[in-house]
């Protein structure tokens, strides 16, 4: 028998000395507050030129099934879901017959340089900080974002953080 979701109130949230009380309007409220919180200085600014070190380049990564059941087998099945519905414990659940597949799909994202569209998604919900429940100050926006895009991140991370590694582009503290 699967288990009903329950529900969750949440209390009214007070912002600008105004007192927020049905759902959309609070839901409203906390996005205009996250969004005031996090700004670009300047968006059109260009980045700095890279300094190359050496002719070694990265590219052409080739992940390999071990490459993607390891990470599989390791991932928290405590973890929240993302917007795609699949969860942690899933893909660690079905990691050998997953590998395979997962493997496929993340090369090919790599061969054509494109992250696919759905993995760009998130949900966004207010985890509440401290103090009161009813100011809207006192929570901070977390994104859950798909489960089998950070799967991909990382198995891609080994090779880029090993690049920089071996190629001595970590700056030294």
């Amino acid at each position: 028998m699967r288990k009903k979701q329950p529900t969750v109130d949440f209390p009214p949230i007070s912002y600008e000395d105004e007192i927020y009380d049905d759902p959309e309007s609070i839901a409203n409220v906390l996005n205009e507050f996250f969004t005031s919180q996090s700004t670009v200085p300047d968006p059109d600014r260009p980045l700095p030129p890279v300094q190359s070190t050496n002719d070694s380049q990265l590219n052409n990564i080739e992940l390999t099934q071990n490459d993607v059941q390891d990470i599989l087998l390791s991932l928290n099945i405590r973890k929240a879901t993302g917007p795609d519905g699949i969860g942690n414990r899933f893909l660690r659940l079905c990691a050998t017959k997953l590998s395979s597949p997962l493997r496929v799909i993340f090369n090919r994202s790599l061969q054509a340089a494109v992250f696919p569209s759905l993995w760009k998604g998130a949900s966004v919900i207010p985890l509440h900080k401290k103090d009161s429940v009813n100011e809207c100050s006192n929570y901070r926006p977390i994104a859950l974002t798909s489960c089998v895009s950070k799967v991909f991140e990382r198995c891609v991370h080994k090779y880029i953080f090993n690049y920089f590694k071996d190629n001595d582009i970590i700056t030294k503290m």
